[in-house]
């Protein structure tokens, strides 16, 4: 890709991508997510600035057109649509409740669990600030806990809190129609013979 093509397709000045290119201005992280989204470049990659490693993309993987190809369908493509568009949602959402969980555990075997919560609620709030919640939905989901049992319900309550997760990601990328089964075809056995 040429650096006017590069500049077009960023909505930059040729002049920005060349600076850029030789090193005479740096890469801003926002551009260079940009980058990212546009072309399937792998962000680290960019970010790491080492145009002697060869570029790879989002999966850390060599970088190729089919790369830059699928990330310019997927800017014109809606949430939701796309043969795995929905098995990406539930992986990615599962990926963010195991991390959650992954640090929320190493806090607690540390003993800063309280300062883990609160930069995580203040991080949060920062996403509610950008994205907007849902959290009355979730609040119904888990109802009321009683004190005297917390524990024990909210063990419960917390597959209900994920029920609710994946009620909102089938509706936003439902799960495509399974295919036809194929009839099964049994495998003939041969005759037995008849002993005279």
């Amino acid at each position: 890709m040429t650096q006017k093509q590069m500049a077009v397709l960023l909505n930059r000045s040729t002049v920005t991508i060349q600076k850029i290119e030789l090193n005479k201005l740096p890469l801003a992280e926002s551009l260079a997510q940009e980058i990212s989204r546009q072309t399937g470049i792998g962000l680290a990659w960019l970010l790491a600035n080492k145009p002697a490693v060869p570029p790879v993309n989002l999966f850390d993987l060599r970088y190729s057109r089919s790369d830059f190809e699928a990330a310019q369908a997927g800017l014109r493509m809606k949430f939701g649509q796309g043969e795995n568009h929905f098995v990406w949602t539930y992986i990615h959402l599962w990926e963010h409740v195991a991390g959650y969980c992954g640090i929320a555990a190493s806090a607690l075997e540390r003993g800063s669990f309280h300062l883990f919560e609160y930069k995580l609620s203040h991080f949060l709030g920062e996403l509610v600030g950008e994205f907007g919640e849902k959290k009355g939905d979730f609040e119904r989901a888990i109802g009321a806990i009683p004190k005297h049992d917390a524990p024990a319900v909210l063990k419960r309550k917390m597959h209900a809190v994920m029920e609710k997760l994946f009620e909102v990601a089938d509706r936003v990328a439902p799960t495509p129609k399974p295919l036809p089964q194929r009839a099964s075809v049994q495998p003939s056995r041969p005759a037995r013979r008849k002993r005279a």
